[in-house]
């Protein structure tokens, strides 16, 4: 159980959580290593155990070495797993480090009500380029259950002040700073690559179902009824919006058709499995099974 669970937190765009029970098949199984092999090549630690992203070593020459949300939160995650099987305090002391760099970091803007981690670089996928600055649910969404965690472990209350400002930029607009797609009747929609310069809404599939676990393991541990509407008003969009993800049987990456690769289409479908087993949302299953 636990290789599996393992396994899982190392396809990087997927955080572990107790409710998990997916069972990878032996193609996912090999998708996943390939990622994992990927991203963790592409980590450089500094003296405090914190890692930075080597994205030329990813495909992305021109950006470098840079401070990544979604890398140390899922560092975070695993120093405190080894925490709570081991009590090891060096463990716990690299945590509080990675942490501590999610509260600190110049990346982290406050916006007042609100805060968000800015990426300063332009991102290119496809034939699409965000413009910077932009914002990622996926980056903020990260962030909640090490920040969590920590204020458990420290009763620090910085960290859970840091988390439920975080939280509030899902409340915010992409147009004003934040990170969602309002609709009257359909939704929130949570964007990975958010962007008050872009041309293109690309409502991207992965971003938008991790954002909805994470919230979810944050009203989990926090009974937080801020993180129970954000997650209902979530549901209203996936229920609404996933036929037009589906691609003849499998699905597409993002609102602009791009054609999810292996690696997401198994994304896809494990996150859906993971989302159904929180929601128990009738449509989550029928997509899963269909792309499955």
């Amino acid at each position: 159980m636990y290789f599996k669970k393992f396994l899982l937190l190392l396809l990087v765009f997927v955080l572990l959580h107790s409710f998990l029970t997916y069972e990878p098949t032996v193609a996912q199984d090999a998708a996943i290593k390939q990622e994992a092999n990927r991203f963790y090549g592409s980590l450089v630690y500094d003296k405090n155990g914190v890692p930075y992203y080597n994205y030329s070593k990813a495909g992305h020459p021109s950006i470098g070495l840079q401070g990544n949300p979604h890398a140390v939160s899922t560092q975070a995650l695993k120093l405190y797993q080894e925490y709570s099987r081991t009590s090891n305090e060096s463990a716990k002391t690299y945590f509080l480090n990675n942490v501590n760099w999610l509260v600190n970091t110049k990346m982290l803007k406050n916006n007042g009500s609100f805060s968000a981690y800015e990426f300063s670089f332009p991102w290119q996928y496809g034939n699409v380029t965000i413009n910077p600055p932009w914002r990622s649910s996926m980056a903020n969404a990260d962030a909640l259950s090490p920040l969590v965690k920590a204020y458990q472990l420290t009763s620090n209350r910085t960290y859970i002040d840091t988390a439920k400002k975080l939280l509030n930029s899902f409340y915010v607009d992409v147009r004003d700073g934040g990170l969602t797609y309002k609709t009257p009747n359909s939704g929130w929609w949570y964007e990975q690559y958010a962007s008050m310069n872009s041309t293109v809404e690309p409502r991207v599939l992965t971003g938008m179902f991790h954002a909805m676990i994470d919230i979810n393991e944050y009203y989990k541990e926090t009974n937080d009824s801020s993180a129970k509407f954000l997650s209902d008003q979530g549901l209203v969009a996936l229920k609404n919006n996933l036929p037009n993800y589906d691609n003849n049987g499998t699905s597409f990456y993002d609102n602009l058709k791009w054609p999810a690769n292996s690696f997401y289409r198994n994304l896809h479908v494990i996150q859906l499995e993971q989302l159904y087993n929180l929601t128990r949302e009738p449509t989550l299953k029928i997509f899963q099974d269909r792309w499955g």
